[in-house]
């Protein structure tokens, strides 16, 4: 694989990772009692415990993104 190849791997990577990560904060906060209850019967957990886990889980899918995603593709755009 060349340079340019990889960049636009990455580019897309981003891109697609970037949908994926909106698409879960839109749901959250437009349709928190419908995956409340979704989450409630698979795992048996409680609304104050819910919250905390799904605010975990934002931050921690937007961590991932930036370092696994964004930050590659910074690299491979400067050393181009």
């Amino acid at each position: 694989m060349d340079l340019q190849t990889l960049t636009t791997f990455f580019g897309w990577t981003v891109v697609i990772n970037f949908v994926l990560y909106l698409i879960t904060v839109v749901a959250t906060i437009s349709m928190p009692n419908f995956i409340y209850k979704i989450m409630s019967k698979l795992f048996s957990i409680g609304e104050e415990d819910y919250k905390k886990e799904i605010f975990s889980y934002i931050s921690r899918f937007k961590l991932l993104i930036i370092m696994f995603s964004f930050v590659p593709y910074l690299a491979l755009i400067m050393m181009q």
